[in-house]
């Protein structure tokens, strides 16, 4: 409930003080911005991610990309580079792929509902022209870091698994808005972020 929230912002306070104060206060900067966009998200009285529109997207692509990777440069005496912010961009369009897609099992609920969500308001076959743009953002941003030498050469192929995404959309492309097909759009951007994760885990690490 209540008590068990309140504890794990309290901690989460303790944990950027103690971080401010062993690295710089710009930290905390970071911090506040990913609570605020963590409550406007879905608390009243504007959730983003009820009115749409984008907003929800937007704010995931920040909340999971670009804020988490600069603060933690900054955590960790870094400097937020143009590298860094290319990696944070990397993140950012990872999330929104899976956000954006997870839609596609439940437009027209959402239109019912009166959610601006982007595919309840663009339709499948055009919210499938837009998954397939951030399909190409999200491999120009892995290859991006690549060839900026932001993450080793070798992690290029996590580039490879959003491809997963082009024959499901081609199928809704083609008129088959089924149930089915929406689930393995879903699907498939679920296990592509999974496998580029891999991709890029297993090659940093190594």
């Amino acid at each position: 409930g209540w008590a068990v929230t309140a504890g794990l912002a309290l901690t989460a306070l303790v944990c950027g003080l103690v971080l401010a104060a062993t690295s710089t206060p710009l930290v905390l900067a970071f911090a506040a911005a990913g609570a605020v966009i963590s409550y406007v998200y879905i608390g009243p009285p504007f959730p983003l991610a009820y009115k749409g529109r984008g907003l929800g997207e937007a704010s995931i692509f920040l909340a999971f990309g670009i804020l988490p990777v600069a603060g933690a440069v900054l955590a960790h005496g870094g400097t937020l580079t143009a590298e860094a912010w290319a990696v944070g961009v990397l993140f950012g369009c990872t999330s929104t792929l899976v956000l954006y897609h997870h839609h596609f099992l439940h437009w027209q609920a959402d239109l019912a509902a009166g959610k601006g969500s982007p595919v309840a308001l663009l339709g499948p076959r055009r919210g499938a022209w837009v998954g397939l743009l951030l399909v190409a953002a999200t491999m120009v941003a892995i290859l991006s870091c690549a060839l900026a030498a932001a993450i080793p050469p070798v992690a290029a192929l996590a580039a490879l698994p959003p491809l997963l995404l082009v024959a499901p959309h081609l199928r809704i492309l083609g008129g088959d808005e089924s149930a089915p097909a929406r689930t393995r759009v879903a699907a498939a951007a679920f296990g592509a972020m999974a496998l580029s994760g891999l991709v890029l885990a297993i090659t940093l690490w190594f």
